[in-house]
């Protein structure tokens, strides 16, 4: 009915279910990539903290509002009327966290649904498949059209469900 429509595999049902995972890939792609450049410029910032402090003291005004929050956050510190004073040893400051937690970090929670979503994705093109190739089974006629006709359906799920073992 629609086959005019399929380029990629020659049936149009399957090239949907194709675009569709690949455009759902992408779109998480893109996604992470984002995320993962704003925290390297998020890291950068906070690299340059060091570099604007006067000794230990830090102007407030000067920083950005993430880094403010971060440095409220993480290290040990008393407000002054110049700005924070960070308490350091030695040259370094003393931090109220560990490093694990001082780092920035991507929520990994919205990615937990994909494979679940793909996986309902592939079952359901499945049985899309398997309903279609039911549907041009025929029943009528002698015995060597109906093992004709089952042996094509046969034929075309084990296909299938080969590719799917590859993938």
């Amino acid at each position: 009915m629609y086959d005019h429509l399929a380029f990629i595999s020659g049936d149009w049902v399957t090239d949907a279910i194709i675009l569709t995972t690949a455009a759902v890939f992408l779109f998480f792609s893109f996604r992470e990539l984002v995320a993962v450049i704003k925290t390297k410029i998020q890291l950068k910032g906070l690299g340059k903290i060091k570099l604007k402090a006067s000794s230990n003291i830090l102007d407030s005004k000067s920083l950005k509002k993430d880094q403010l929050v971060w440095v409220t956050d993480h290290l040990v510190y008393t407000p002054t009327q110049d700005g924070i004073a960070v308490e350091t040893k030695g040259d370094l400051w003393l931090t109220k966290s560990p490093i694990s937690q001082m780092l920035p970090t991507i929520d990994s929670s919205r990615y937990k649904l994909i494979p679940a979503l793909l996986t309902s994705i592939g079952i359901t093109g499945t049985f899309l498949g398997i309903t279609l190739g039911l549907s041009e089974f025929t029943m009528a006629g002698d015995s060597k059209a109906l093992l004709a006709s089952a042996a094509e359906l046969l034929e075309g799920m084990k296909l299938r469900f080969i590719h799917h073992l590859q993938v």
